[in-house]
């Protein structure tokens, strides 16, 4: 409801409705246009399942592991070595069911196997795949 509306029906309550029996002028403010807002540029690193590279690796090592993710899986999530290794960053089974939480269902998880390949990063670097040594990335 208006304001006027409302106005009217209060006074028309209490009695006080021929005290003022005009309604308000109605005032005709100028428009003006709101700014545009900016689209929030998503972060993106530049292969399949950037997004959620870009969430957990550093943006410097964004190309290195896309690179890794592509040579080790081909893109594939649901990907298998017969050495146990599964998922996008292949992560061995045997030495990181713990990361997640001893469901082997969550290893194939994109978002969950690149966090846990983060972590892996983290501590050792990219010498954990064989790929990243392959393509010279290990520095030890």
């Amino acid at each position: 409801m208006s304001y006027s509306k409302i106005l009217a029906v209060v006074l028309l309550l209490t009695g006080l409705w021929f005290i003022t029996t005009e309604t308000e002028p109605k005032i005709n403010y100028p428009v003006i246009a709101k700014p545009e807002r900016a689209e929030a540029k998503v972060k993106k690193a530049p292969c399949p399942y950037g997004t959620y590279i870009a969430m957990y690796f550093p943006k410097w090592e964004w190309k290195r592991a896309c690179k890794v993710m592509k040579y080790e899986s081909g893109y594939r999530r649901y990907a298998r070595s017969r050495t146990n290794d599964h998922g996008l960053f292949q992560i061995n089974w045997r030495y990181h069911a713990w990361r997640f939480g001893w469901c082997k269902w969550k290893i194939y998880n994109p978002k969950k196997n690149i966090k846990v390949a983060s972590q892996i990063w983290k501590r050792n670097g990219w010498c954990a795949w064989t790929v990243g040594r392959h393509l010279g990335y290990c520095h030890r």
